[in-house]
């Protein structure tokens, strides 16, 4: 008799081993294994009824039914459940025919009205047009397209972040042989040793060495067991409850989609592809003495800044300078010393007789540091004059401020005056700045005009509900509902403002200040 290992057989049917233990702990299949073993056998009988269990539960037929199936040797009990499952799901698409002629109607009420800006609309008649598609065409059954069935029917889990915090566990890996893991007399262990285990402190997944199950014991413990103790680094997980009758693999990817476009945190993967731990699952007391319940746990990190996960910022019109000011108002300010600027990668720099600084940058990458750090939210005011442009240079005649590492971080900054100066660039004259924090580029043409050979007064406000230029008393631009303005502010270390004269002399004079509430 040939006999599949449990390892082996997980991987040819995309199952779970706990959930393969589970169908057996219900008595749905046996499985065989010799005392010299530590893995489990399964012959050709119970890997066929493997097979048909698993196109049962992709019917959504509950594990109750599925038992009943098989207990019972007459065919009534068959066809009375498939017959109930089909009554189901004609209520499912009954009530989805109801929903889309109730979002149809209701569409066509809202366009009616001149009511359009509601995008969520029309997309939920979208979806729910698909949904009833698949329900309604009668296309040959394959278990592909049952699986995409079953698993579009499946409701999204349910999910919490929580930190698993560093503790150091006991591992169901042999001493003996570091690379065989033996759960099942690791669990006798536990019980011989009374171990009863609290919250989050074990748990089982799979490797390349099979099932493993860690335990949390405590720091000074005397390990005297033949079992391998080792650190958990813990971290950010998500967990969501499963029952062991469902679809673990079902929901586990369903889990991983639900993060696509999560906007604060995504899966944490390693650069190999590979999760930063493998994906856990712990027992928990189920509501349902039918049903085993148990959480999926998968690692998670915080994401990268990504502006396409949010809603587009919008430009405030018609508002005043009081008013901005009043929404973002000034906690402390500090003038930046103009003598006392640092000079970075070699500028021309110089105090003039009139106490203005003369600067000429040359390139980019040549800055003044004002050494002066603030956090987000924060307000910049300076007054300039520049000489005559030269005439070339992408940003001949502008004036840029960076907030980074002290002059090298240039993407992150506040430009006027940008682009080159010729009408037929699109970006001449622009206003251009990096968000903070996502780092995407704006860009509003002829809005940063300056008066040329004169004295000019320029203000930013990066704040925590304006991004604001002022030129001369005027406000060019106002943005509102930048993704940045939604972030915790308070967390983020406070870099260094820095000030950049692109490509040609100009003098400053002293009035130059920095200001935050931070």
């Amino acid at each position: 008799m040939e006999l599949v290992k449990i390892t082996d057989l997980v991987n040819q049917l995309g199952l779970s081993s706990r959930s393969l233990r589970y169908y057996e702990q219900v008595g749905l299949i046996q499985s065989v294994r010799s005392d010299y073993e530590k893995y489990r056998y399964y012959d050709a009988e119970n890997i066929e009824r493997l097979k048909q269990i698993i196109v049962l539960r992709k019917m959504q037929i509950p594990v109750r039914d599925v038992i009943r199936i098989y207990e019972s040797e007459d065919m009534s009990t068959v066809v009375e459940v498939f017959v109930d499952r089909i009554n189901a799901i004609d209520e499912e698409a009954n009530a989805l025919t109801e929903l889309k002629h109730i979002v149809s109607e209701f569409l066509q009420t809202m366009i009616q009205n001149g009511v359009t800006k509601i995008s969520a609309i029309p997309l939920l008649y979208e979806e729910m047009d698909k949904q009833l598609s698949v329900l309604q065409e009668r296309k040959p059954v394959t278990i592909n397209n049952l699986a995409a069935v079953s698993e579009k029917l499946a409701k999204p889990p349910e999910a919490n972040i929580i930190a698993l915090p560093p503790m150091r566990v006991l591992s169901s890996y042999l001493k003996a042989n570091p690379q065989a893991s033996d759960p099942d007399g690791f669990y006798r262990f536990m019980q011989r040793s009374c171990v009863i285990p609290d919250n989050h402190e074990r748990f089982e997944f799979q490797s390349e060495r099979g099932d493993v199950v860690i335990q949390r014991i405590p720091d000074g413990y005397e390990n005297n067991s033949e079992y391998n103790d080792c650190p958990f680094p813990g971290g950010l997980f998500v967990e969501t409850n499963v029952y062991l009758d469902e679809d673990l693999g079902e929901r586990f990817r369903s889990l991983i989609k639900r993060f696509d476009d999560n906007k604060y945190y995504q899966i944490d993967y390693q650069s190999d592809g590979s999760l930063r731990h493998a994906a856990m699952i712990e027992n928990r007391i189920s509501p349902d003495d039918q049903r085993e319940l148990v959480s999926l746990f998968v690692p998670v990190k915080k994401r990268s800044a990504d502006p396409a996960l949010f809603d587009k910022p919008e430009e405030a019109t018609g508002i005043s300078i009081a008013e901005i000011e009043a929404s973002n108002p000034v906690l402390w300010t500090v003038d930046a010393e103009l003598d006392k600027l640092t000079p970075i990668n070699n500028p021309h720099y110089r105090m003039t007789e009139d106490g203005e600084v003369e600067y000429i940058g040359y390139i980019s990458t040549r800055v003044l540091s004002t050494n002066i750090a603030v956090k987000l939210p924060f307000r910049v005011a300076v007054e300039f004059r520049t000489g005559e442009y030269r005439g070339f240079g992408a940003n001949d005649g502008s004036i840029h401020f960076y907030h980074g590492n002290r002059g090298l971080d240039h993407n992150y900054g506040f430009g006027i005056n940008a682009g080159d100066n010729t009408d037929a660039q699109p970006f001449y004259e622009s206003i251009s700045f990096h968000q903070p924090i996502f780092r995407d580029v704006y860009n509003f043409p002829k809005r940063g005009r300056i008066l040329r050979g004169e004295y000019n007064r320029l203000t930013w406000i990066i704040g925590e509900k304006h991004l604001t230029c002022i030129i001369n008393g005027e406000v060019r631009y106002c943005g509102v509902n930048f993704p940045y303005m939604a972030l915790d502010l308070s967390r983020g270390s406070p870099p260094h403002c820095n000030w950049l004269r692109e490509d040609k002399v100009f003098p400053l004079n002293p009035r130059f200040a920095t200001c935050g509430n931070a």
